[in-house]
């Protein structure tokens, strides 16, 4: 197996929710940008499994599609409405703001990941904001099936980073510690370093 470097903050994302997903799941990727999380969810909950994606840019959700269709998956592309309920197997990517995310998914997720910041070679301009940010991650937490995990991870040396990052994690830390565990992973030796939240939702007592 190719070696993970330590700080690796995507594939320790990827970690953290392979520890509680399986084949056959349901998860959502809010940000599927050039697809790396998302073939990680296609591969783990197998071709019984439903992966729903999101992004506001139709070439990186093309992209993306081609990607996965090479790993073997089945891919339904909406850049336009209407678009079914999910659950349904299958990987199905969706042309559309995370902060709406919730009325695409009948059903709660096993894992939810966020990737935030920028499309990597693509409009710097084009990044992730606080507002629509928050609302998808408030749903994330709403929607989490009991055992479940939610990552993020944020970035902050692009202009807004940092105040989204600080954003995120205001959010995490005001959970109530009776429904969620966090765990926060990153650098501390170097600021503008990305770092990983996750949140796994306890069940009701």
């Amino acid at each position: 197996m190719k070696p993970v470097k330590l700080t690796d903050i995507v594939n320790r994302s990827h970690t953290m929710l392979a520890e509680v997903l399986f084949p056959g799941d349901l998860a959502v990727d809010l940000t599927v940008g050039n697809g790396k999380d998302t073939i990680f969810l296609h591969k783990t909950v197998g071709r019984h499994g439903c992966v729903v994606g999101f992004d506001i840019q139709e070439k990186a959700l093309q992209k993306a599609a081609g990607q996965l269709r090479l790993e073997g998956a089945h891919v339904d592309l909406y850049v336009e409405d209407p678009v079914p309920e999910f659950p349904a197997p299958g990987i199905h990517l969706i042309l559309a703001d995370h902060a709406g995310w919730s009325e695409y998914v009948s059903s709660p997720p096993r894992v939810i990941i966020a990737n935030l910041g920028f499309l990597p070679g693509s409009d710097h301009g084009i990044v992730t904001q606080i507002p629509t940010t928050i609302a998808a991650l408030e749903a994330g937490f709403e929607r989490l099936t009991a055992g479940g995990r939610l990552a993020v991870v944020c970035y902050v040396g692009h202009p807004g980073g940092r105040e989204e990052a600080q954003a995120v994690e205001e959010l995490f830390s005001t959970q109530p510690e009776d429904r969620l565990r966090i765990l926060r992973i990153g650098n501390p030796l170097v600021d503008d370093s990305p770092f990983l939240l996750v949140g796994e939702k306890i069940g009701e007592k």
